[in-house]
């Protein structure tokens, strides 16, 4: 996993965000779950709370250090709705 502060925050945040938008579909595809994983810099589990745990904890790394500008795009895209993290 890529270490907080990195200077790359941000597109870690993005990968997460890709991984979560494909880890809570209905049918997710393992190969894109891997795939994302792998960018993300975690390791690819095929247990689902092991990976909802690695995602989790990569959000938890990245939650403090994601410039205010972004955290406020982020919590007005989709109608105004708080997505934070």
């Amino acid at each position: 996993m890529k270490a907080a502060g990195s200077g790359n925050d941000s597109g870690l945040l993005n990968q997460l965000e890709k991984l979560i938008d494909e880890l809570i579909k209905d049918n997710p595809e393992e190969g894109r779950i891997r795939t994302y994983m792998e960018e993300a810099g975690l390791c690819y589990t095929e247990d689902p709370i092991e990976r909802m745990h690695s995602v989790l904890s990569a959000l938890k790394g990245v939650r403090g250090s994601v410039p205010n500008s972004l955290a406020k795009k982020r919590a007005n895209k989709g109608g105004g709705h708080d997505r934070s993290i």
